[in-house]
């Protein structure tokens, strides 16, 4: 796993059906639900993840779709204006990798 995800391996939702989190997906024509995930939203998983402030971090900086970190796309954009997002990315660029803002154990 490259350096700049290994901060997943520590997510509460690792192993979780990504339709949880990309509501849209459940549109596809034959989806059928899994009844161990059934009535489970993205907020369970996120409101205990340990690394729910990188996960933002990261969905921000990558401008990522769907649920990150218990945000939907459209509020990380409203709280993190392009411009801004601009700058970080820029910065982080000229380290020369995702190191992520926020520490974890």
């Amino acid at each position: 796993m490259p350096d700049q995800f290994r901060w997943q391996r520590g997510a509460a939702c690792k192993g979780v059906p990504s339709y949880i989190f990309f509501p849209e997906e459940r549109a596809f024509e034959g989806f059928s639900e899994n009844p161990l995930f059934a009535g489970k939203k993205a907020k369970d998983y996120c409101d205990t993840c340990p690394v729910k402030s990188i996960c933002q971090e990261f969905s921000v900086l990558h401008d990522m779709e769907g649920i990150w970190a218990d945000t939907t796309d459209g509020q990380r954009n409203r709280r993190y204006p392009k411009g801004e997002r601009f700058e970080m990315r820029n910065e982080l660029e000229e380290i020369g990798s995702y190191e992520p803002l926020y520490r974890h154990s």
